[in-house]
């Protein structure tokens, strides 16, 4: 558990929500390059895993006709991928909100002291 009190520094936590966003990006793409292929084998149908009995049965249960644990799979790693990639510019978006605020706080605190609050430095 935390006292209450909340410590940011601005250029630190932005860097880090830069590489996190560079990471989402990477993760978005190399699930999106997945999940086309998958699509693409599956597009296949029967020729991939038999034009047997039990390939015909595998592919007829695999995906039920668009609407299996297949389809709900690569849609939702899909969506996940969407998801990561908001990360980021929220985190910066939380950032500048945090840093603009504490200002505002600053500047009303030093109009009502006379005093200039000075912020932590960002080391």
């Amino acid at each position: 558990m935390t006292d209450g009190s909340t410590f940011l520094r601005p250029k630190q936590a932005a860097r880090a929500a830069i590489q996190l966003a560079s990471i989402a990006d990477d993760l978005k793409a190399k699930l999106d390059a997945s999940v086309a292929r998958i699509k693409a084998i599956q597009a296949k149908g029967t020729q991939v895993w038999g034009d047997d009995e039990p390939g015909t049965q595998f592919v007829k249960n695999y995906n039920k006709g668009g609407d299996g644990a297949a389809s709900a799979t690569l849609d939702a790693a899909t969506r996940y991928a969407d998801v990561f990639t908001d990360v980021g510019p929220i985190v910066t978006r939380a950032i500048d909100g945090t840093v603009d605020v504490d200002m505002a706080v600053g500047e009303a605190i030093s109009k009502l002291t006379g005093q200039l609050g000075n912020p932590p430095s960002d080391t």
